[in-house]
C-alpha cells in the first residue's frame, strides 16, 4: 500500500459494521483490561488514590499499557485532532471506547499525576517501569500512537513482505585472533532527555566493535513515513546508527521487534535496505559463525500471535513454520549455538520461562548454551543454571536507551537470580539509571568473554567468560 489513504480504504470496507463487535473478538481487549488491573493493583499498593478494595491482580498484561483503557475514554485534544481527520480511525477508536471500559477514576488518575513529585520516587514497577509524564514514561500520552498503528496493522491487515533469504555469515575480526562484537537492545528511541542513546553509541563506538547487533525495539512503533507519526525509524534509529565511515557496511544486524510490528515491520524493513545492514540480505533472521560458534538471530516478533505482539513466538502464525525449519536445516549443535532474539526467554526476575524457551529449544534439538534477548527494558546477567534449571547462560541486554529504574522486583537478596543487573543510579534523571549496552568477544580458540557497559562509564562494570 503506497499511503495512509490506501491503508484506510481498506479499513472502510469494514466500517458497514460494528467496531465494538469487531474489538470484542480481538485478544487486545482482555489485554488492555489485564494492564490497566496491573496499575490499580501497582498503585492500591503503592497507596496512590483513593481505593474502597484492593483491585483484582493480574497475571497477564504490561504495565506499559496500563493506562491505555483510561486514555481511551479521555483522550488528549492532539490525538482527537487527529482520529478527526480519518473517519476509520475515529470508527475503530469510538469501538474501543464501548468494548474496553476503564476502572481509573479521575481522581486517581490525578492522584497518579501527583504522584509524579512524590520524593520517595512515585509509582516504579517491579521491573523498572516508571510512571512519570517525561519522553517514553507510562504517563506519556504519546503512547497512543503504538495502539492506534496496532489497530491498522490488525483490522487493515497491513504488514511488510517477510524476507526469506537467510544468510549464514563468516565473521572476521580486525584483529586475526577475535571477533567483537557489541550487542545493545531497545535503543530505538532517538533524541530525548540527556540522550541516553547518542551516550550509549558513542561509546560503543569507541570501542570499536567489528560487529554491532540491535535486538529490536523503535519507539514508539518503528514507523515508516506513512504511519503515524511518521518517520520514526530513520529519525529515531538509523539517523543515529553508525555510518559506513565508522563502521564498515555489512557489520550491522538488526531484529525485528514488538514497536516495530505495531506498524506492520513496514520501517523495519524498510530500513534493512540500507548499506549498513545489507549481509542480512532483507531477511530479519540470519546466522554468523566463528571460532566453531554460530550465533543464530530469530524473528520473534513477525508471525507472534499474543496482544500487541508481547510474548514473541516463531511459530504460531507462520504456516509455513520458515524459521524452525531453517535451524533444524542448519543442522546445529546446540552446545555451540548462541540465540539472540527480541522477546525474552524468562520473566524479568528469571524465576519462570516465556512459551519461546520450548519453540527455542524444538527447533534447535536442545537448550542454546547462551541466550540474549531485549523486550524487557532492564540489563541482566542471569545465574546459571538458570532458577528453571536450564543450563543455558540467559541474559537480558535491553537497556540501550529507554528509561527505566531500578527494577526493585530482582533487587534481593537472592543470589540465585542474577549475577549481575544494571541499576546505577543516574543522578541527572532521577529516578532513572543508566542505560548500556554488551560487548561480546569470541576468541579464535573459541572462548567468549562478556564485557557490560553503563552510559557514562569507560570502563565493564561486569565481566564474564564461557
Amino acid at each position: 500500500m503506497n499511503n495512509l489513504s490506501d491503508r484506510m480504504q481498506t479499513l472502510e470496507t469494514m466500517m458497514s459494521g460494528d467496531a465494538a463487535s469487531l474489538i470484542s473478538g480481538t485478544n487486545i481487549v482482555q489485554y488492555l483490561e489485564n494492564s490497566e488491573a496491573q496499575l490499580l493493583e501497582a498503585m492500591y499498593k503503592r497507596g496512590i488514590g483513593t481505593w474502597p478494595t484492593p483491585p483484582a491482580p493480574s497475571t497477564q498484561g504490561s504495565l506499559m499499557f496500563g493506562l491505555v483503557p483510561y486514555w481511551i475514554h479521555n483522550p488528549p485534544s492532539f490525538f482527537t485532532n487527529y482520529l478527526a481527520q480519518h473517519k476509520v480511525l475515529k470508527w475503530l477508536w469510538q469501538g474501543l471506547e464501548a468494548t474496553i471500559p476503564t476502572k481509573l477514576s479521575n481522581q486517581n488518575y490525578q492522584a497518579l499525576l501527583d504522584s509524579i513529585t512524590d520524593p520517595t520516587g512515585g509509582l516504579i514497577g517491579p521491573d523498572g517501569t516508571i510512571y512519570s509524564d517525561s519522553t517514553y514514561d507510562q504517563l506519556d500520552p504519546e503512547w497512543l500512537w503504538a495502539v492506534l498503528d496496532y489497530l491498522i496493522v490488525w483490522f487493515g491487515k497491513v504488514r511488510a513482505p517477510f524476507g526469506a533469504k537467510p544468510q549464514t555469515v563468516s565473521l572476521s575480526g580486525a584483529s586475526t585472533n577475535q571477533v567483537r562484537i557489541a550487542v545493545v537492545g531497545d535503543w530505538g528511541t532517538g533524541c530525548y532527555s540527556d540522550d541516553p542513546a547518542v551516550q550509549v553509541m558513542n561509546q560503543i563506538n569507541a570501542l570499536k566493535p567489528d560487529y554491532i547487533i540491535h535486538l529490536g525495539d523503535v519507539y514508539y512503533a518503528g514507523t515508516d513515513e506513512l504511519f503515524p507519526p511518521p518517520g520514526e525509524e530513520v529519525t529515531n534509529y538509523l539517523e543515529l546508527w553508525p555510518s559506513t565511515a565508522t563502521q564498515a557496511a555489512g557489520t550491522s544486524f538488526m531484529l525485528n521487534s514488538n514497536h516495530e510490528m505495531y506498524s506492520g515491520a513496514t520501517g523495519y524493513f524498510d530500513a534493512l535496505g540500507d548499506d549498513r545492514f545489507k549481509a542480512q540480505q532483507d531477511t530479519s533472521y540470519f546466522a554468523l559463525t566463528y571460532a566453531g560458534w554460530t550465533i543464530v538471530g530469530l524473528d520473534s516478533a513477525y508471525y507472534d500471535t499474543s496482544a500487541m505482539f508481547m510474548d514473541g513466538s516463531i511459530t504460531k502464525g507462520d504456516p509455513n513454520q520458515t524459521q524452525p525449519k531453517w535451524v533444524k536445516g542448519l543442522g546445529l549443535t546446540p552446545s555451540k549455538t548462541i540465540v539472540m532474539t527480541h522477546h525474552n526467554g524468562l520473566s524479568f526476575d528469571g524465576t519462570s520461562e516465556t512459551g519461546i524457551w520450548a519453540e527455542i529449544n524444538q527447533a534447535l534439538g536442545g537448550d542454546p548454551a547462551a541466550w540474549y534477548w531485549g523486550h524487557v527494558h532492564d540489563g541482566i546477567a542471569y545465574k546459571s543454571p538458570t532458577v528453571t534449571g536450564r543450563n543455558t547462560i540467559a541474559r537480558c541486554v535491553g537497556h540501550g536507551a529507554f528509561p527505566y529504574a531500578n527494577a526493585w522486583g530482582i533487587d534481593v537478596p537472592s543470589p540465585n537470580w542474577y549475577e549481575y543487573y544494571a541499576h546505577t543510579p543516574n543522578p541527572a534523571e532521577p529516578p532513572r539509571v543508566y542505560n548500556g549496552f554488551m560487548m561480546m568477544t569470541i576468541s579464535s580458540a573459541g572462548q567468549i568473554t562478556e564485557d557490560w557497559y553503563e552510559q557514562k562509564n569507560p570502563n565493564p562494570v561486569f565481566t564474564k567468560t564461557y
